[in-house]
C-alpha cells in the first residue's frame, strides 16, 4: 500500500474512533485526569518543540530522493486527558491524528508502515505501578510512596527504521495533585 492511502486511512480511522468515542469536555475531567491533562499537554508541547523540528529535518532530508512523497504523519496515542489537550494544542489536523492506544494497537492498517516510512508515533501515556514493579521501587524508599499513589508517565516516540526512544517518569498522585518523583526513572533508546 502506497503512503496516501495508508495516511487516508489513518484520517478516516481516526475520525471514527473519536465518533465512537468522543473527546471529554475538559471540563467534566476528574481532578486526576485534569492533572494528567495538564502534564500530557506539557509533555507533548516540549516534544514538538524541542524533538519534532529535528525529526522532521531528518525527515525532509531522506525525502528529497523521492520527491513525491508527502511528510510522514505523525501518530499521537495517549489516554482521554492527553487526547483532550492534544485537540486543545494542535486541533484538528490532517497532519497528525490523535488515538487512544486501546485504539491504535490493534488495528489492521498499524502494521504496514512496520518501517515507519509513513508515519511518525508518539505516545505519552500515565499507568498504575504494578505490584511486581512496586516490589523494586519499595526497596527505594521513595519518600513514603504508597502502591494505590504510584503512576508511572511513559513518553516516547519512534520514527525510521531504528530511530526512537522512551523515557519513563515516576510520579504520585496525592489526591489534590501530582507530584513527580523520579524524571527519567528510566530512559530506553532504540
Amino acid at each position: 500500500m502506497p503512503s496516501t492511502p495508508w495516511r487516508t486511512a489513518v484520517l478516516d480511522y481516526a475520525r471514527s474512533c473519536r465518533i465512537v468515542r468522543p473527546l471529554h469536555r475538559r471540563a467534566h475531567l476528574s481532578a486526576e485526569d485534569e492533572a494528567r491533562c495538564r502534564i500530557l499537554g506539557g509533555s507533548l508541547m516540549s516534544w514538538l518543540q524541542e524533538e519534532f523540528p529535528d525529526i522532521i529535518r531528518q525527515q525532509q532530508a531522506m525525502r528529497l530522493r523521492h520527491a513525491d512523497d508527502p511528510l510522514p504523519l505523525v501518530v499521537i496515542t495517549t489516554e482521554m486527558a492527553g487526547l483532550v489537550a492534544a485537540a486543545e494544542i494542535i486541533g484538528d489536523s490532517n497532519e497528525m491524528v490523535y488515538l487512544l492506544p486501546a485504539e491504535y494497537d490493534p488495528w489492521d492498517g498499524r502494521h504496514l508502515d512496520d518501517v515507519y516510512a509513513w508515519h511518525i508515533e508518539y505516545w505519552s501515556i500515565f499507568h498504575p505501578v504494578t505490584s511486581e514493579e512496586w516490589g523494586a521501587l519499595a526497596t527505594e524508599d521513595i519518600d513514603n510512596l504508597e502502591h494505590h499513589n504510584a503512576r508511572w508517565h511513559l513518553v516516547g516516540c519512534r520514527w525510521g527504521q531504528q530511530a526512537g526512544h522512551e523515557e519513563t517518569h515516576l510520579w504520585e498522585w496525592t489526591g489534590a495533585e501530582m507530584t513527580l518523583l523520579a524524571p527519567g526513572y528510566r530512559e530506553v533508546v532504540y
